[in-house]
């Protein structure tokens, strides 16, 4: 699937030039990919599946991730 091997992609390029090699990011960074995309794809799919409690949670592994980027950014 295209779009499935372009975020792992994105996701194995972040982790492995942006924050092993270049360190401009932790690496507690790379740790939020995998749950917060499965808790994405699984409300898409099948959206009784995820509850409030874990839906919270991947909105702040989320929110940090991007607070952090964008802070880097600007």
């Amino acid at each position: 699937d295209r779009d499935r091997w372009e975020h792992e992609f994105v996701q194995a390029r972040f982790a492995g030039i942006l924050v092993k090699r270049r360190k401009l990011y932790r690496s507690e960074l790379v740790a939020a990919f995998n749950p917060v995309q499965a808790t994405r794809l699984a409300a898409d799919y099948d959206p009784g599946s995820v509850g409030e409690k874990e839906a919270g949670r991947s909105l702040a592994k989320a929110a940090m991730f991007v607070g952090n980027v964008r802070e880097r950014l600007l």
